[in-house]
């Protein structure tokens, strides 16, 4: 394994690994560290070196070392979650990674694996088993675990969002920053900018759907999403990119620019299913049915609709739902079918009506879990 690596961009946290790799005259340690900066080279998605670098680790871990195993499992996790964001994959694991660091007592190896196991609980509507896990990163780490803490925060900057509390959010995406700046780890400052980007986008299209979206909230989330892509444009990191032009193209189905998004969309939405996103899948071909009925397409406009409804079990998130039967009952306004607007619309209110609840019940799980560290 080579010990220094020729990178384009530059990474505190590879440098410093690199540092204490070259300084390291342990054999055994050597080892836990190339798979440590296997995870990390995963996290700015130089896949196919951290792929190499953990089957060579494989190679070497003849006696199967419980440690270097489970932080080799860590890697692997990265591995599938950066290459196509398969949070089933991803999250099996992490469970073991995590399983592993308990046993060998490794605090590190249990903190960072807990809140990656946290982000997968969320991503999968589990926020009360998201919550147990952040609890475990902060108790198996300390102040100087930034790697684990700083992704706990931002797991909870992210569950905070969801239950509507932005301003709860934005101090635990700072305390998620200030952990990824000490640590080096622009990787994380990077997906922080896109998930905050992200709810913001994903608010403002609920709030598009019953009322008037106004020109600052317009103006202030359209400036997040812009810094998001600017970073991972600079970073090069792929497992965004089929996903921040999904972004960008429900923002201009809000400014009504119809045939922008639908160019974007056509371009990018296989690939967003792809890339770990089948889930929203549904929303997005409702949102492209809205835009086709708005230019007149009155033809593409009830493919979509149809395609959207075919998949409507993927979709499992309220709010997404609220915003699916919302686009749906506006088609069925301007194609003039009364039965598809009344339906969709019912279906809508109600999605709506529970996601206000649901918020409620996140926000009481949020708030008992925080209590804790």
């Amino acid at each position: 394994m080579n010990e220094r690596s020729d990178q384009t961009y530059s990474s505190r946290s590879i440098d410093i690994i690199d540092k204490q790799i070259l300084q390291c005259q342990e054999p055994a340690k050597k080892l836990l560290l190339f798979a440590k900066k296997a995870g990390r080279l995963a996290r700015f998605s130089c896949l196919p070196e951290a792929f190499l670098m953990v089957k060579e680790l494989r190679a070497k871990n003849v006696e199967y070392d419980p440690q270097l195993s489970g932080w080799i499992l860590l890697a692997e996790g990265l591995i599938e979650h950066f290459e196509r964001l398969d949070n089933a994959k991803s999250k099996d694991k992490y469970n073991r990674a995590f399983l592993v660091g308990q046993m060998v007592d490794d605090h590190e190896l249990a903190s960072i694996a807990a809140a990656w196991m946290a982000h997968c609980e969320l991503v999968s509507g589990q926020v009360k088993e998201a919550a147990e896990h952040i609890v475990s990163a902060f108790n198996w780490s300390d102040v100087s675990g930034s790697e684990a803490r700083g992704r706990a925060c931002m797991v909870l900057g992210d569950a905070f969002n969801w239950a509507g509390q932005t301003e709860l959010a934005r101090n635990w995406y700072r305390s998620a920053r200030d952990h990824a700046i000490r640590d080096g780890d622009i990787a994380m400052q990077n997906v922080m900018l896109f998930n905050g980007a992200t709810f913001g986008v994903n608010n403002l299209t609920l709030q598009d759907c019953f009322n008037p979206v106004t020109a600052d909230s317009l103006k202030r989330v359209e400036m997040d999403a812009a810094s998001a892509a600017n970073l991972n444009n600079a970073l090069g990191i792929q497992s965004l990119s089929s996903l921040i032009p999904m972004m960008q193209a429900e923002l201009l189905i809000i400014k009504g620019k119809w045939s922008e998004a639908i160019n974007i969309m056509s371009a990018n939405i296989d690939f967003a299913a792809l890339d770990g996103q089948k889930r929203l899948l549904p929303k997005f071909l409702a949102q492209r049915a809205w835009c086709h009925a708005n230019l007149g397409d009155f033809e593409n406009s009830t493919k979509f609709s149809r395609a959207s409804l075919d998949l409507i079990s993927d979709c499992k998130d309220l709010d997404d739902l609220t915003v699916l039967h919302c686009r749906l009952s506006s088609v069925g306004r301007l194609i003039k079918d009364s039965e598809m607007e009344i339906k969709n619309k019912s279906y809508a209110v109600e999605y709506s009506r529970k996601f206000k609840i649901q918020q409620i019940e996140i926000l009481e799980i949020l708030n008992e879990a925080t209590a804790r560290i």
